[in-house]
């Protein structure tokens, strides 16, 4: 949940847990289960992970020095998590 837009583009699910995980970006601040993460108000891609049930497991926020964001998520034969994006900046 953050202060700012949410917006999930693509979800990939694990076949062999039913794990869901989607790929998108927020902007300004993110809630986490860990706390707060604060974004100074620029887009940055977001990952996260939920079990077969909808609970929220992890989110990992991927970020720079400007604007990222996830584009689309999949899963590899061997389990591994694929995310695609755009940046701008370094």
């Amino acid at each position: 949940m953050s202060n700012g837009p949410e917006r999930f583009r693509e979800v990939a699910i694990d076949p062999s847990d039913g794990s869901v995980y989607t790929a998108g970006e927020v902007q300004n601040s993110f809630l986490t289960i860990l706390g707060t993460i604060n974004l100074v108000n620029q887009n940055q891609a977001l990952l996260t992970k939920y079990s077969d049930t909808g609970t929220h497991l992890w989110t990992a926020v991927i970020g720079g020095s400007s604007e990222e964001t996830g584009e689309d998520v999949a899963l590899g034969p061997d389990g591994k998590v694929y995310i695609t994006g755009t940046f701008k900046g370094t």
